[in-house]
């Protein structure tokens, strides 16, 4: 119940200059790479999320395609991604995440990967 600061410090309020803790939704857009020791190979990627989230790759034509779906008010869970994607060390993959906040009790926004099991299909 105490809100959120921006870099600069700067309290974030809502349109009655009261603090912003629940009921709200951030879209955040990054790329991702592999850090130095990672291997190259196919990746799985997942979202820990209360409330709700979805990562979608974006396309070169600014459309997105939805990676892993975790979308909804509910307690925090994973959600994972159903099809792998391939990363190389030197390519960036460009991201959105859209994530709801619901009831303040609880927050979390965590985005994971993994190099996906020897046995398993990319696809």
């Amino acid at each position: 119940d105490l809100g959120f600061y921006t870099q600069e410090g700067v309290l974030v309020l809502n349109q009655n200059n009261q603090p912003i803790y629940e009921y709200f939704g951030l879209r955040l857009e990054t790329q991702l790479t592999l850090g130095a020791g990672e291997s190259p190979g196919w990746y799985q990627l997942a979202v820990l999320s209360d409330d709700g989230a979805n990562l979608s790759r974006k396309n070169p034509d600014g459309s997105l395609t939805t990676i892993v779906n975790n979308d909804g008010t509910h307690a925090t869970r994973m959600g994972c991604s159903s099809q792998a994607v391939y990363m190389d060390g030197t390519n960036k993959i460009p991201l959105v995440i859209e994530y709801y906040q619901g009831p303040r009790y609880h927050i979390s926004l965590v985005v994971m990967w993994r190099p996906l099991p020897a046995d398993a299909d990319p696809s």
